[in-house]
């Protein structure tokens, strides 16, 4: 699995900021669990991995290999948390989008002071 550092420009309140997101790139071959649905589609879901406090991760899962297309996309954080008044802590996805017929980003950010653990999976057809 890599990880690399990409550049997005955010809006800041006042001005515009750049920050560094970490990019997390997936293939179907990464998967921890694979669960054959029928007829060619096939669930699978990767990770855990680790969010920083206020942080936004990059995940793009990219099915060029073996003809996958992946169809959906979904993620969860892996415990619920709670902060020290017993509020839910946040987090959520930002986008989550085809970005061509084998490729899929989600855009994850961590809203609270705690580093959080997450996995994402992505429901794939297979073309033979």
């Amino acid at each position: 699995m890599m990880h690399k550092k990409l550049t997005l420009r955010t809006i800041n309140k006042n001005k515009n900021s750049i920050k560094k997101v970490k990019v997390v790139k997936l293939t179907s071959k990464q998967a921890k669990i694979r669960q054959n649905l029928g007829n060619g589609f096939t669930r699978l879901v990767f990770g855990p991995f680790t969010i920083d406090r206020f942080q936004t991760r990059l995940i793009r899962f990219e099915g060029s290999e073996r003809n996958v297309h992946p169809v959906s996309g979904g993620w969860w954080f892996q415990y619920h948390q709670t902060g020290p008044e017993g509020e839910l802590v946040p987090g959520f996805a930002t986008s989550s989008y085809p970005q061509n017929d084998r490729d899929w980003v989600i855009v994850l950010r961590n809203s609270s002071r705690l580093i959080r653990q997450f996995r994402v999976l992505f429901i794939v057809k297979n073309q033979e």
